[in-house]
């Protein structure tokens, strides 16, 4: 990808921000240094050979820093169709960098903290009223994560909510992406959820600790079991 590059400059505020982790503050000079001024076209394929990572973890790191405010999103179809021809990301804070004498001043506008996620129309359907600005949008997600939604799932992904919660169809696609899975897996998340009568993100995490306390147990048993004589140990 062509683009004027004379190396890197990150800010002090994004250096020292604590709520960001080190692969998110060199994601984000990466797609700065990606902006041409009209936002950064770079699609998670690029992010991950660049960086080295999944696709799955790029799209999870990039849907993080939208939902913190730090960037915004926004999809561009081609035209007459819902099939997405583009994404553009756009630093949601603005520097400038000047020589003067010889030393560099820096100019920093701060990101704004209520600043609101990009709306997303796909299908017809305003996904923006599914979720507030605080909260994911699960349809917006799907994109983020496994592609272009087609209606199969969009409908799946409705059921999903209505019989379980918004909160758990997002953690489920997360889960399946962290596992380099596609939504199917998710979906198999969900029936697991249904069937044992899950239905927060309390109930998640206790029946997580449960399993991994059942495991614990078994594997302690199993160490405890005597072991079998060989044919050469004598008794008496």
């Amino acid at each position: 990808m062509e683009r004027a590059f004379k190396g890197v400059w990150i800010p002090k505020e994004i250096w020292l921000d604590k709520d960001l982790n080190w692969v998110e503050k060199v994601l984000l000079v990466e797609i700065d240094s990606l902006d041409n001024e009209e936002g950064c076209w770079a699609s998670n394929r690029y992010f991950a050979d660049f960086f080295n990572l999944s696709k799955n973890r790029i799209s999870i790191l990039i849907s993080g820093l939208s939902k913190k405010g730090y960037i915004s999103v926004d999809i561009k179809y081609k035209e007459g169709t819902k099939q997405v021809d583009k994404r553009i990301i756009k630093n949601k804070y603005t520097y400038m960098r000047k020589q003067k004498e010889g030393i560099r001043e820096n100019e920093y506008t701060p990101i704004c903290e209520n600043a609101k996620e990009n709306n997303i129309e796909f299908n017809n359907i305003d996904y923006s009223s599914s979720s507030s600005s605080s909260k994911e949008n699960p349809y917006q997600l799907y994109q983020e994560l496994f592609g272009v939604l087609n209606p199969i799932n969009q409908e799946n992904i409705t059921k999903w909510i209505e019989d379980l919660s918004e909160e758990l169809v997002i953690e489920a696609m997360k889960k399946a992406a962290l596992d380099n899975k596609s939504y199917s897996y998710a979906e198999g998340i969900l029936k697991q959820w249904d069937k044992h009568n899950v239905k927060t993100l309390e109930d998640v995490k206790a029946q997580e600790t449960s399993f991994a306390n059942n495991h614990t147990q078994n594997k302690s048993k199993q160490n405890k079991r005597p072991k079998k004589p060989k044919n050469n140990d004598i008794y008496f």
